[in-house]
């Protein structure tokens, strides 16, 4: 019998104060407007954390962002690896974690999305 791999899947309904940490296969950064050019990268302990006003994200070092700061957000490829690339607004540097399940991907993506869009009409 074939064993089927279960991803952790976080409640974005329900974030706790420690927020959810999520495993990522890498993380990057890149220079708006350069598209895929990458000025750093993380295979070692990639993971951006969702907490319920804010992302930590991890490259170099941790940044704080506030989702009214994301200027854009969109998922790129269409196939594995998939990835979520972040522009900032007043930030020159993009974001970007590539995340192999999709599922995950897209609640994430849902949920930043929701949080930006809310945020900006306050």
């Amino acid at each position: 019998m074939k064993k089927i791999l279960v991803h952790f899947r976080p409640d974005f309904q329900h974030i706790p104060p420690e927020g959810y940490k999520i495993e990522a296969m890498e993380t990057s950064s890149g220079v708006k407007g350069l598209g895929s050019i990458e000025f750093n990268r993380n295979r070692f302990d990639p993971f951006l954390t969702v907490y319920e006003t804010h992302l930590d994200l991890n490259v170099t070092h941790i940044k704080q962002r506030f989702y009214d700061q994301i200027e854009r957000i969109i998922l790129l490829p269409r196939k594995k690896p998939y990835a979520m690339r972040l522009y900032f607004a007043q930030d020159l540097y993009t974001f970007s974690a590539t995340i192999l399940d999709r599922e995950l991907l897209q609640q994430l993506y849902d949920f930043i999305l929701q949080k930006r869009n809310k945020n900006k009409q306050v």
